[in-house]
């Protein structure tokens, strides 16, 4: 399924603007109760790591395309842009009544976006051998 997503780069394209776009969306809706959120709950620490794995798995895709030489780089170039992406939308939280900004959502963003990076990378590696 990959690979469909590497040879059909615009779709790859189009699925990081779709969850971007989705991502978006939920950090603007407004909590009543702010316990609903936090690294002690459990479904907010689920949503950010399935969340950014999601974005930074396709935002990978989308930018190495497959190419085997010279993907270090671009994976790098990736994973920069989805934690500026997270930065972003929690900037965006601030000014959402009832939301917040929080360092903890940026580091589960972060293990959410190395987790896929490094997944793809190996993917890469071995498809090298």
């Amino acid at each position: 399924m990959i690979s469909w997503f590497e040879r059909k780069n615009a779709l790859a394209w189009l699925a990081v603007f779709a969850i971007a776009g989705a991502m978006f969306y939920i950090s603007s809706i407004e909590f009543k109760n702010s316990s609903i959120g936090g690294p002690g709950n459990i479904n907010a620490v689920l949503y950010h790591l399935i969340s950014y794995f999601s974005l930074s798995l396709f935002l990978c895709i989308a930018v190495v395309k497959g190419e085997r030489k010279g993907y270090f780089m671009l994976v790098l170039i990736s994973i920069v842009m989805a934690f500026l992406y997270g930065v972003t939308d929690e900037i965006h939280q601030y000014f959402v009544p009832g939301r917040s900004m929080a360092v903890s959502d940026l580091m589960i963003n972060l293990a959410g976006i190395t987790l896929a990076s490094l997944t793809y990378a190996i993917r890469i590696e071995l498809k090298k051998h």
